[in-house]
């Protein structure tokens, strides 16, 4: 009885699948077609008086957020990394500074 379990969830599993390649087809599609349309703007707004924490701000989506919210007038931005040189390092590539 047990062996017949599992030779149903096998079946199931490769309807499954096929279903999978269905859906990646239509998501490729649709990948394809958003490198064609327009980027929606950035949103904006004065961050003035508030402060911004930014974890992994030193490279990758953490380091492009920080130059974002720099962008925004915050009344205070910390940038947290691991070390303190590649904060400071990510700082002057941001040039938050100025």
């Amino acid at each position: 009885m047990r062996n017949k379990s599992l030779l149903t969830n096998h079946s199931d599993h490769s309807n499954t699948s096929t279903t999978s390649l269905v859906i990646m087809r239509l998501t490729v599609a649709q990948f394809i077609k958003d490198q064609w349309t327009t980027v929606p703007p950035l949103a904006t707004e004065d961050l003035s008086g508030k402060t911004i924490v930014v974890t992994g701000a030193n490279v990758g989506l953490g380091f492009e957020a920080a130059k974002h919210f720099a962008r925004m007038n915050p009344g205070k931005l910390i940038l947290a990394c691991r070390s303190r040189e590649k904060g400071e390092k990510a700082l002057a590539g941001t040039q938050l500074l100025s």
